[in-house]
């Protein structure tokens, strides 16, 4: 028999790829492997929730954990600390993770 999961903490990932438009980048936040399914995500700038974000919705992985990703699309040249902010039942406080000025090409 499989023990039922209880809580599970969220891995974060924030990463940046090439937009359409030359001039922006789409700056996305991971977060997987959590449980129960229940989770808020903000990607911030300045600590203060972005506007336009759109989400992946809620989806499970292989192993009944969740997974959610978020993105937004920034400014090539930005200025301003962008991070992506977690809310879930299994963490003691909010996790920050903040995105270090990087381009992923392999993504």
């Amino acid at each position: 028999a499989q023990k039922a999961i209880t809580e599970r903490q969220p891995d974060v990932h924030v990463f940046a790829r090439k937009s359409p438009d030359h001039s922006k980048l789409l700056l996305s936040c991971l977060a997987t492997g959590f449980y129960p399914r229940d989770i808020e995500m903000n990607i911030r700038l300045n600590r203060i929730n972005t506007e336009n974000q759109t989400s992946s919705g809620i989806r499970p992985n292989d192993d009944k954990t969740f997974q959610l990703r978020t993105s937004v699309e920034i400014d090539r040249n930005h200025k301003g600390s962008y991070s992506c902010f977690v809310i879930h039942s299994s963490l003691t406080e909010p996790v920050s993770v903040e995105w270090v000025f990087k381009i992923d090409y392999t993504i």
